[in-house]
């Protein structure tokens, strides 16, 4: 409680020192997801629910050193609940957020953003790390980055993100098995031709030591694609064709590496609002140390973040797909919504002289609900 009465101090002291310069922003995240895989057993993935709500309110200073360049300072509080737990209101307090953000147009017309300290994820692109990165669970459960972020657009050329994040610090005699986690992430696209960029998705994730284990797991992962969006009529069209590569290696346990990959596309259209969008992988296992472990500590999500249908379950190669209908209501350039279904296939399973599970997994559904200030706050302009 010492902490956040402090934070509370800090945030105040902002609004005094320059009410002109006020910086402020908040934001509200509603979320609903029923996640069902009886059909597989939950084998393939894990049956739940998560029905929870965020709320983060951010208050600082902008100072700024010319119209097309800002400096922020900000604090906030991380505010989470989910529902029936029956935590009490302190218990609601998750993380203070407190960093630095530079916001610059750049002479050729980019614009250039830098962030340092533990901040939102969400002024990063999300959605790029979805699936092949991070579960959608852990995307909402995991809200902050805790490290930098560099972000660089130019519209006509390229766009790229770099972020590092560090997940954990290697623990001592009072915490002995909490281990360093590092993970460094970068997305982006680089336009080729007339619609049509070479895009990529980078996560480098280092699995390290504790204060009682040596041992050392690298898991990281590269998906450089194609992104074609031929002209139509709707409202979005976008082709996507590429590779998975993954290099894993476990350090201690075989020495030896492992480089699984496979085939990764992903095809998104819609009109209205409403979008088909499908996800699909064939290739080798990309979660190859998923069921091992060291020293009692099982990998499994340690280790691996990313969508469990990734892992074919003892089988060395095999294929997954994702098929969504969603839709996507702009209720307001600051509050939007989003109503999704998904359908989860791939490859059969048979566990140890049980029955084989066909390729149907299990189906999700999800409702959200976002409202973000950040678009209202007062920003740079072009040069």
């Amino acid at each position: 409680m010492k902490k956040i009465a402090l934070a509370i101090v800090f945030l105040f002291s902002c609004i005094w020192a320059d009410a002109q310069k006020l910086d402020y922003n908040a934001a509200l995240e509603y979320v609903f997801a029923d996640y069902e895989y009886n059909a597989s057993h939950s084998q393939m993935d894990k049956s739940h629910t998560v029905h929870a709500v965020r709320l983060t309110p951010e208050v600082g200073l902008y100072l700024e050193q010319n119209p097309s360049v800002f400096h922020r300072l900000r604090a906030g509080v991380d505010l989470f609940r989910q529902m029936g737990e029956g935590v009490e209101n302190k218990g609601l307090f998750k993380e203070i957020i407190f960093y630095y953000n530079a916001d610059a147009f750049l002479g050729n017309g980019s614009h250039f953003e830098a962030y340092a300290g533990c901040f939102p994820r969400r002024y990063g692109n999300r959605s790029a790390y979805a699936f092949t990165v991070f579960t959608s669970d852990l995307i909402y459960l995991d809200p902050n980055i805790e490290g930098f972020m560099l972000k660089y657009d130019n519209p006509q050329k390229v766009s790229a993100e770099l972020i590092l994040d560090w997940h954990s610090k290697r623990g001592d005699e009072t915490h002995p098995r909490r281990r360093e986690k590092i993970r460094i992430l970068s997305s982006g696209k680089w336009n080729l031709a007339p619609r049509l960029d070479l895009g990529w998705t980078m996560s480098l994730y280092h699995y390290s030591i504790s204060h009682i284990s040596e041992n050392v797991v690298d898991n990281h992962m590269v998906n450089p694609r194609l992104e074609w969006s031929p002209a139509s009529g709707l409202q979005e069209l976008r082709i996507e064709t590429g590779a998975l590569v993954s290099y894993h290696r476990d350090r201690i346990v075989s020495h030896d590496f492992k480089v699984p990959a496979g085939f990764y596309s992903r095809v998104v259209a819609g009109k209205w609002n409403v979008f088909l969008d499908n996800r699909f992988f064939a290739g080798k296992d990309q979660m190859p140390y998923y069921d091992g472990g060291w020293d009692d500590e099982p990998y499994g999500e340690n280790v691996y973040k990313a969508e469990l249908g990734f892992h074919f379950q003892g089988r060395n190669t095999g294929w997954v797909d994702w098929f969504t209908v969603r839709y996507n209501p702009q209720i307001t350039p600051w509050l939007k919504g989003e109503a999704a279904a998904s359908l989860h296939f791939g490859s059969p399973y048979r566990k140890a002289e049980e029955k084989c599970y066909n390729v149907f997994h299990g189906w999700r559904f999800a409702f959200r609900l976002t409202m973000d200030l950040d678009y209202l706050r007062p920003r740079p302009r072009r040069k």
